[in-house]
């Protein structure tokens, strides 16, 4: 389902130490993220987090699942569902990217993400049966488009007052209990 405001998203967290996310779109303008506490765990920065996020958000902006869904109906040969499944993980890898930076993180955390998850180890499913390429096949396609992600993120921070720049000029005004709360 295309992105609109009329959308209307959950994010559910599970408990679990296995590392998965996934988006459902379950139609009407409604749609799920989740994610298990491994991710959240393995994630060191907000900004890897917040790629995880983006890249699933992705997955509902760009109407992935309604592609998945044709494709199984017409039962196509499984080796052409995994060339279909891997190029729509690559497509949300780099939209989720440059959500990320417009929304202010830094896009390099999509490569360190990737670049953490070289070293879980997964097992090997068959040609066919593998929804997702291995974690250093979108490092190499998000390199040659992090340049235009980090334009992106530049720009997002100097359209938005940082949370950093709010604390340093607003920190002691909010929190003083005799002030006029103003909020930005």
């Amino acid at each position: 389902m295309p992105f609109s405001q009329q959308s209307l998203w959950r994010f559910v967290v599970i408990r679990s130490n296995t590392y998965q996310a996934c988006h459902r779109d379950y139609g009407a303008g409604c749609s799920m993220v989740w994610l298990t506490t491994a991710y959240i765990n393995q994630c060191s920065r907000d900004d890897m987090l917040a790629f995880i996020l983006c890249h699933e958000i992705s997955h509902g902006i760009c109407a992935h699942g309604k592609e998945k869904t044709k494709l199984r109906l017409s039962k196509a040969p499984a080796q052409e569902q995994e060339e279909l499944s891997w190029k729509l993980e690559y497509e949300a890898d780099e939209v989720g990217m440059r959500l990320c930076a417009r929304a202010g993180y830094n896009p390099y955390a999509a490569l360190l993400f990737f670049k953490l998850r070289l070293h879980h180890k997964k097992t090997s499913l068959p040609i066919g049966q593998n929804p997702h390429p291995s974690p250093a096949q979108p490092v190499a396609k998000l390199q040659s488009g992090v340049q235009e992600a980090i334009k992106e993120y530049e720009e997002s921070n100097k359209q938005n007052t940082s949370i950093a720049d709010w604390q340093k000029t607003k920190w002691e005004s909010y929190w003083n209990p005799f002030h006029n709360y103003d909020l930005p």
